[in-house]
């Protein structure tokens, strides 16, 4: 990469900061809400909920923004809505409000999630392209580790408001950034203007919506109905559409579903590790605030870390192989996850959570590799959309089932009167429950890829 290809990429990778910060912060800083507001645990919930289900229902709606319009004026106006809105959520004078602020915040987030990735594929190098992705791989996992630890510091030095402000003064400089460091971006002269799919949109929406309630109370039937039905309209809608928000031929390819199906499975099960861990962490091996957070920081710090190298090792072996790799790497670490926190406390916690981590980045590195690759001309923001699409339906999913699963597991009273051996036998099933599904497709990609060998 030259110098000014540098500069671009690593003002790429702060864009990626903010957009994991307004998850990662907002956590620390939930328990000063909800005093101030005198907030119940539902209403406090959607803090987080409204956030991720905007960003979820629109992350492809973003991408379409972006392929129509260019990345780069799209990504200021992505920062400047995160502005705006910290702004807003810094001032809310009730937990209402805050909701509101942060779905306008998880809307200005999609913009910058699905066309971050779009804008690195478009000024990366083919052969760097496993880099570049390593790179912005990295970023997202240094947002969310260093997250904590500056809103923990804020909430020592001042109150939750001021984690907002923080948000404010970074987009900012994002907007900075998006003024003075990105090339001009525009729309490919060989690409016609897209249409935006409203109809798609709107029944998305609503199916995002449901997935959140459905998941969020017991699995309500009028929930179900109401995700099934605008599911399936959604499709039908993407089948009469003459620009489809999400063309449904991207999923003809039988081994990008795979590759898909493996990067939903791996932040579904990685996201659990945050929610189910925080819990053992507390009320299993009793450690203090502090202590849990520098736990939980494990993971993102050691993603950081291994990020570039890990797009380096891709760019090396190939895509194939480091998928096939990082998903052992990362069952290996799943299994060790569920069995040595309850055998060997703290340490079995650290070491299984670095294995994961590992094995994370690198199968993420070599799947956005490989899928934005294989993009066609005036098609990089859908297919960036539809990864970030996946990403969130895996967080959003890890959030609600494995505390459905772990809680299901424990008696009536809940965490607080579990014992210890009652604790350890949901740790554990909960996450060998999670290694099932990652061992099935694991499989699939190894002879899918010895598949492809013979064919070659």
């Amino acid at each position: 990469m030259t110098t000014n290809n540098q500069a671009v990429f690593f003002s790429l990778a702060f864009l990626l900061l903010l957009p994991a910060m307004a998850v990662s912060m907002i956590n620390v800083a939930l328990p000063q809400i909800a005093v101030e507001f005198n907030a119940p645990v539902n209403q406090l919930n959607w803090v987080q909920l409204a956030y991720l289900t905007a960003t979820t229902s629109l992350v492809l709606i973003a991408g379409c923004i972006g392929d129509n319009y260019g990345s780069n004026k799209s990504l200021m106006l992505g920062c400047f809505g995160i502005f705006l809105s910290s702004i807003g959520c810094a001032l809310s004078p009730s937990i209402f409000a805050l909701v509101l602020f942060r779905i306008l915040q998880g809307i200005s987030t999609a913009v910058m999630l699905a066309l971050v990735w779009s804008a690195a594929k478009q000024y990366s190098q083919q052969s760097h392209n496993g880099k570049t992705m390593g790179l912005m791989a990295s970023a997202t996992a240094t947002g969310t580790a260093i997250g904590p630890v500056i809103a923990g510091a804020l909430l020592y030095f001042s109150n939750w408001r001021a984690v907002f402000w923080l948000l404010a003064l970074i987009a900012l400089v994002g907007l900075f950034i998006c003024h003075f460091m990105l090339p001009s971006s525009h729309r490919s002269q060989h690409s016609p203007k897209q249409l935006f799919d409203w109809t798609g949109s709107t029944f998305l929406i609503i199916a995002c919506t449901s997935f959140v309630l459905l998941t969020t109370h017991n699995l309500n039937h009028e929930y179900l109905a109401l995700f099934i039905l605008s599911l399936l309209m959604f499709i039908r809608a993407q089948y009469a559409a003459k620009s489809p928000l999400l063309p449904l031929a991207l999923f003809c390819n039988k081994q990008r579903n795979l590759i898909l199906l493996g990067s939903f499975l791996i932040d579904a099960t990685a996201m659990s590790t945050l929610i189910i861990g925080s819990y053992y962490l507390t009320w299993r091996l009793a450690l203090a605030p502090e202590w849990v957070g520098v736990m939980l920081a494990i993971g993102p710090i050691t993603s950081a870390i291994i990020g570039v190298p890990a797009g380096k090792l891709v760019d090396k072996t190939g895509t194939h192989q480091a998928l096939i790799t990082g998903l052992c790497v990362f069952c290996v670490g799943t299994l060790s996850y569920a069995f040595m926190p309850p055998l060997i406390a703290m340490t079995g916690y650290a070491l299984s959570l670095v294995v994961m981590a590992c094995g994370r980045q690198l199968y993420l590195a070599a799947c956005y590799s490989q899928i934005m690759l294989a993009a066609e001309q005036g098609q990089t923001g859908k297919i960036a959309g539809l990864i970030n699409l996946i990403k969130q339906l895996g967080l959003l999913s890890g959030t609600a089932l494995s505390g459905a699963i772990f809680s299901n597991q424990l008696p009536d009273p809940g965490l607080f009167h579990a014992s210890s051996k009652q604790l350890d036998i949901a740790f554990t099933n909960t996450f060998l429950i999670a290694l099932l599904p990652l061992l099935l497709v694991t499989t699939l990609l190894f002879f899918s890829h010895v598949k492809i060998q013979r064919n070659t």
